[in-house]
């Protein structure tokens, strides 16, 4: 059978999200020009892979400036005190990207607790679970970037399903299947 792999197009979520920030924070458009990531730890492939593609999209429209680049160990009680602490260096914050949800919920609270859901636009990424929907609704973030986890699943099985049909040779072949991104916000 093929060696086969599901794969989340990390670089492309970071830069899906730093183009949409890029369009809000772009210098003469939001309240400023400055940005900050929040990572979940500085080692994680995913969050490098974000990062790179983060920075590529703000680099495309340049003048953007990350005024914090810290890790919240995908801890939300993290996310929200280095949240906090870069509003009261920056309270122009323009806006704000974290590679995963749930710690984002910090994030959004930290914003939200400082009177600038308004001022800082927030993006954030998952599996595109109802409760994003609901952090949606609720104001905590403004965009989240989903990779689809059921269809993963899907596509999983019918990895394992060609496989156990097929006579090719272990190892004779390898397949990657990226899943695509659905941008999730208040309108949709």
């Amino acid at each position: 059978p093929a060696v086969a792999g599901l794969i989340i197009n990390w670089i492309g979520i970071g830069y899906i999200a730093g183009r949409e920030i890029a369009k809000r924070c772009k210098p003469g458009e939001g309240p400023s020009n400055k940005v900050q990531f929040v990572m979940g730890v500085p080692t994680s492939a995913l969050d490098l892979y974000m990062i790179n593609g983060f920075k590529q999209a703000l680099d495309e429209v340049g003048g953007i400036e990350i005024v914090s680049q810290q890790a919240a160990a995908y801890d939300p009680t993290k996310a929200r005190s280095i949240t906090a602490s870069v509003l009261q260096q920056h309270p122009d914050l323009c806006g704000s990207f974290g590679v995963w949800d749930s710690m984002d919920t910090g994030t959004g609270a930290a914003i939200k607790e400082a009177g600038k859901s308004d001022q800082v636009f927030v993006v954030t990424s998952g599996a595109g679970a109802a409760t994003a929907c609901e952090k949606i609704r609720e104001g905590l973030w403004d965009m989240e970037i989903a990779w689809d986890a059921r269809l993963q699943g899907t596509a999983l099985n019918v990895v394992i399903s060609d496989a156990l049909q097929s006579e090719t040779e272990a190892g004779a072949e390898t397949r990657r299947f990226f899943t695509p991104n659905r941008i999730i916000t208040r309108e949709n």
